[in-house]
């Protein structure tokens, strides 16, 4: 949602609040089932960005959009509500319905962008809301789109256009059926063309981290682990960040050191390359291919090894091409010095290659190694900035540059 607040300030000149309600980012307090301590939050945020006579537009996503349109009736500065997701289907309804009669029926102007392939809600069951107070609301449906992949930052732009659009069109340039008067009044008012827009990102309040994070390693274990399709790889983005919304807490150094410690296994990178590993791992009698990360710590010293391991199956003619004995493994390992150079949200750090091993291993014997290079600092140069956006005891979500990737914990046995 950061992208999103950045391009409607760059596209419209919208001031934008981004709040997290109760349990939620570095929000304390935990949440609640039914949303109307959200509520309370979401209302004392509005309040907030409304001192000074200022109107505000309060826009809501996913899981949090009931909680900001009942927030939306009981404030005055509120002028109207873009929803972004509605939840509003069968299952949202056993625990949110509270939230909809009173709020469709309100004459406040509503834009609702909606992903004609939502999985929570479908167009006619929204449709069904909206057809409670047609003349306040509007509907713009983006073809072939999940509810995920809406959030995604992919779509950042194109939200962002259909919001400054709605809050500030131009008297003129109106379509054939007008805004409702309230967000006309808006934009005719000169004093008002900077617009206080609250974000309501209380979405993470209320998805379940559980569900988001399972979904997430299902789809990137269903596919390859170097995404080179564009499509997929939209898609993995649009998962990874429905978990890092959901996460409860940002990881933080150096509180969650012992946690990133260990061995993580690559399981989706949207970096792609690496066809040669990806065919090893199509096809097992190739021989079989691993991309690891290792973290450790000792001290104020931290370091992480990026580790391919190849191995060659006890049978197999076409695996004698690795050059190895059958049944024995060889890694590559890139060691790298480490520096946080941010301890929280997202925490970053900092890589720097430092020496390169390469080593080989026999059934029941211990790893030996076959070479070690050092590197000196200055020559091997840096390695990139990494952030950690969602940690927990068997998942980690790490980003470089534009580069996602994905890791599961491997736990010794």
């Amino acid at each position: 949602m950061d992208g999103l607040a950045r391009e409607l300030v760059v596209r419209g000149r919208l001031r934008v609040l981004c709040v997290d309600t109760r349990g939620a980012g570095r929000s304390s307090g935990a949440a609640t089932w039914t949303g109307w301590d959200e509520v309370k939050d979401v209302r004392a945020a509005c309040r907030y960005a409304g001192a000074g006579g200022r109107n505000v537009v309060l826009l809501g996503t996913s899981g949090a959009a009931p909680f900001a349109g009942t927030a939306s009736l009981s404030e005055d500065v509120v002028v109207g509500t873009v929803q972004m997701g509605y939840t509003c289907g069968y299952l949202c309804s056993v625990l949110w319905r509270g939230h909809f009669g009173p709020y469709f029926s309100s004459p406040k102007p509503k834009l609702f962008l909606h992903g004609s392939k939502d999985e929570h809600t479908s167009v006619p069951q929204l449709k069904s809301w909206i057809r409670r107070a047609p003349d306040a609301a509007e509907l713009e449906v983006f073809e072939g789109v999940g509810h995920y992949e809406l959030e995604s930052p992919s779509y950042d732009g194109d939200v962002a256009a259909r919001i400054v659009a709605a809050t500030l069109r131009q008297p003129e340039r109106r379509r054939r059926r007008p805004l409702p008067a309230c967000i006309r009044k808006t934009r005719q008012d000169a004093t008002m063309r900077l617009v206080p827009l609250l974000c309501a990102l209380a979405t993470t309040a209320a998805m379940d981290v559980s569900r988001a994070r399972e979904g997430l390693v299902a789809y990137a274990k269903a596919g390859p682990i170097f995404i080179n399709s564009a499509v997929r790889a939209r898609r993995l983005e649009s998962r990874a960040r429905a978990v890092e919304a959901a996460g409860q807490r940002p990881p933080e150094w150096p509180r969650d050191a012992d946690l990133l410690c260990g061995r993580w296994e690559l399981v989706a990178t949207t970096r792609g390359g690496a066809d040669l590993l990806q065919t090893m791992r199509d096809q097992p009698a190739l021989g079989s291919a691993n991309v690891y990360q290792d973290w450790s710590r000792e001290g104020d010293e931290v370091r992480c090894d990026n580790v391919i391991t190849i191995g060659r199956p006890n049978a197999g003619l076409l695996s004698a091409w690795t050059l190895l004995a059958p049944g024995t493994s060889s890694s590559l390992r890139l060691r790298h010095a480490a520096a946080v150079v941010s301890a929280r949200e997202p925490l970053t750090i900092d890589l720097e290659l430092d020496g390169v091993v390469v080593d080989g291993s026999r059934p029941g014997e211990d790893v030996q190694t076959i070479f070690s290079l050092p590197m000196p600092r200055s020559a091997a140069g840096e390695a990139g900035l990494f952030e950690t956006t969602f940690l927990d005891d068997a998942l980690r979500i790490a980003r470089a540059g534009d580069a996602l990737r994905v890791f599961e914990r491997v736990v010794d046995t």
